[in-house]
């Protein structure tokens, strides 16, 4: 990484041809501490950069990176912040960690999506001996402890169905599937699919009774489930099937859903064991005009324009 660093300062420094040096650079930063030094070299040579924080880098660090790169990263962003021309946050957790860490005024900006949440061209699915509830993404220190919490609700629920159709746990990753079979007591009640082509993913969670978004309790992870906001969201509404939310309050997507009171938000192990009742209903509420206004309000196109161009 110090060498790609090494080698973008060279670029940057002696081409004649940039013509953006001249303008503003909008700069989208994720979790690579490296970037950071890209982004104060162009500070250093006097281009105005308006950034993007997607991800709180020293939280990131913590299980990427050895002791002595995570030692100048918060001296690093620090500089980089008070450096920048604007500020913005994936989250609003986000806004108010670099309020509290860095004493840095950051404005929140959702992602945008063109996609709005209406109701779904695919029909769902005619077949009723089973409820499917989807999670799409990767397999970590995120999402693993809920995805066990609630596999364990299933078994749960399905044992003492009394005749109701049974839950079933479809896990869509581009993983591989141990890290998850290795927590659970047994995959009755579990399908997995690894890299499905983009169509047949959707068409799954079209047709899904919820799509699941957990986050992890650990406290070890407050920074990052405090911070981040993820990316299913938007997946997710554009799928038209209700969200199963399950998360700490603290945590973002579980802090918004509350604050925009949209369904199907839990934050308990009891919430979560009481929404598997209540699933179903769902579906015959206003639930999808509540996303749909959600949508239109923080992450269409045109909020997202609103937003930066605010400052």
């Amino acid at each position: 990484m110090a060498i790609a660093v090494l080698i973008f300062a060279l670029w940057i420094i002696y081409s004649k041809n940039i013509p953006s040096k001249e303008r503003d650079w909008f700069i989208l930063c994720g979790a690579d501490c490296w970037f950071l030094l890209h982004i104060l070299l162009l500070q250093k040579l006097g281009i105005s950069t308006h950034i993007y924080l997607v991800d709180e880098i020293e939280a990131s660090a913590k299980h990427h990176q050895p002791k002595w790169v995570r030692f100048w990263i918060k001296p690093t962003l620090a500089l980089v912040l008070k450096n920048s021309a604007a500020v913005f946050a994936i989250s609003e957790g986000f806004v108010d960690y670099l309020k509290s860490e860095f004493q840095c005024k950051a404005q929140w900006l959702p992602l945008p999506s063109q996609n709005a949440p209406v109701a779904p061209v695919i029909l769902p699915s005619g077949n009723k001996s089973t409820r499917n509830i989807v999670f799409i993404g990767g397999l970590n220190y995120l999402y693993l402890s809920a995805l066990k919490d609630l596999y364990e609700e299933i078994c749960e629920f399905n044992a003492n169905s009394n005749g109701m159709p049974p839950w079933i746990l479809e896990v869509l990753s581009y993983c591989p599937p141990e890290s998850l079979f290795s927590l659970l007591p047994d995959k009755k009640h579990l399908v997995f699919h690894k890299n499905l082509p983009t169509q047949e993913r959707i068409l799954r969670m079209s047709q899904a009774s919820a799509c699941f978004l957990p986050y992890s309790f650990s406290e070890s992870e407050r920074a990052l489930v405090t911070t981040s906001f993820s990316c299913k969201i938007l997946e997710y509404f554009t799928s038209a099937s209700p969200i199963l939310v399950y998360g700490p309050n603290y945590a973002s997507i579980p802090r918004y859903f509350i604050k925009e009171n949209l369904p199907v938000c839990t934050t308990s192990r009891n919430e979560l064991r009481q929404a598997l009742h209540q699933l179903d209903s769902i579906r015959s509420s206003d639930y999808l005009a509540k996303y749909y206004s959600a949508w239109r309000k923080h992450f269409s196109p045109e909020a997202f324009k609103n937003n930066v161009f605010s400052i």
